[in-house]
């Protein structure tokens, strides 16, 4: 739900789209499991499902972890929202509509996302097992901070949309920019996303009425977009490049090209889809096989996470969207019951690797 700078115009269907492609990573993720067994490296995670579906189909995909490690997302086949926890699965009340898929969840528990009514895309916001359409105005809603800003885009020129205290302001059009999506707010209310003017499309950082550019990788064809920024101001995105695009690193006003994932089969794409605190970078990788979920950090480069697990676990990492501040992973791939949502939990040093399955998101 993070795509773009309003290059690609959102159709009704936008919602089942997104599903179908998690859907279609979770399938390519059973290869994926095959092919990087052999390759473990050491074992820095547990992976826990989150659910216990033992037919594809079925899954839940999660799209956003939080600091207490609650999980935000939808499930595939019914496009029901739903908040996990290891205590227990919640599903989000709803409104008028079909298909509601959360984008983020803040550590107050609050939770934005888009849903689909007369077959045209619109924005919630959840709290306290209440939900409350945006507005007529607004088409997306990306990202949510502490302090209960919401961020995302609007449903007629593509627009970047700030909402405050119930109040909507159209930065796009403040702006002067063409198109324009803003994808995550930080807690000091710094933005992101992407704007368009005449031939370029870039990342943008944008904060309290002015904007910064932060340009595209060498090589590209003046494309980058930007998913993610932490309390630290560090932005994560992707950028075109000869041949492909890949994710990038974005601080103290320098555009850091992450690369891909190195092995056979590779197709020179990668995206970085969030980064917390600490600096940890996750995201993903293509290969001919499918997607490789990845994490990045100074000191270790990027890594494939398929090779931080458990070899025994019986799981294959097939895609990861969001990363705590306690390093808590959250993504899709294939478990030892089938396609399944999952939490990849840091191991402390000396602990005996494992996996778990709790908190079923897939029994109602």
């Amino acid at each position: 739900m993070k795509e773009g700078p309003g290059m690609r115009k959102v159709v009704p269907l936008l919602i089942v789209a997104s599903l179908v492609a998690a859907a279609v990573i979770l399938k390519l993720s059973f290869r994926n499991k095959r092919r990087t067994r052999g390759k473990h490296i050491e074992t820095l995670y547990t992976v826990e499902g989150l659910d216990s579906a033992g037919r594809f189909g079925r899954p839940a995909r999660p799209a956003s972890i939080n600091d207490e490690g609650f999980v935000a997302g939808a499930r595939i086949d019914t496009g029901k929202g739903f908040i996990w926890s290891p205590a227990g699965t919640e599903f989000l009340g709803s409104l008028p509509g079909i298909y509601f898929s959360p984008t983020q969840i803040n550590n107050k528990g609050e939770i934005v996302g888009d849903y689909e009514l007369k077959k045209r895309s619109r924005a919630f916001y959840w709290r306290s097992g209440k939900m409350t359409d945006l507005g007529n105005q607004w088409r997306s809603a990306s990202g949510i901070n502490d302090s209960g800003q919401i961020v995302g885009y609007d449903k007629d020129d593509d627009n970047a949309l700030l909402w405050v205290s119930g109040k909507t302001t159209n930065i796009g059009k403040e702006m002067g920019w063409q198109r324009s999506h803003f994808s995550d707010i930080n807690n000091k209310g710094q933005i992101v996303g992407s704007y368009h003017n005449g031939t370029v499309a870039h990342a943008v950082l944008y904060s309290a009425g002015s904007y910064i550019d932060l340009g595209d990788l060498p090589g590209g064809d003046d494309f980058s977009s930007a998913y993610a920024i932490n309390d630290l101001g560090q932005v994560v995105g992707k950028s075109d490049v000869a041949g492909g695009s890949h994710a990038f690193l974005w601080e103290d006003g320098k555009l850091t090209d992450l690369g891909v994932l190195p092995g056979k089969g590779c197709m020179n794409l990668s995206k970085a889809h969030d980064i917390n605190n600490s600096g940890q970078v996750i995201g993903y990788s293509y290969f001919d096989d499918g997607s490789h979920p990845f994490i990045w950090d100074k000191t270790n480069g990027m890594r494939n996470l398929n090779d931080l697990i458990d070899p025994d676990s019986g799981w294959g990492l097939g895609a990861v969207y969001s990363i705590n501040n306690k390093g808590q992973i959250a993504g899709v791939g294939w478990g030892p019951r089938g396609p399944q949502g999952f939490v990849l939990n840091p191991l402390p040093k000396n602990e005996n690797p494992g996996t778990t399955e709790s908190g079923d998101a897939n029994n109602k």
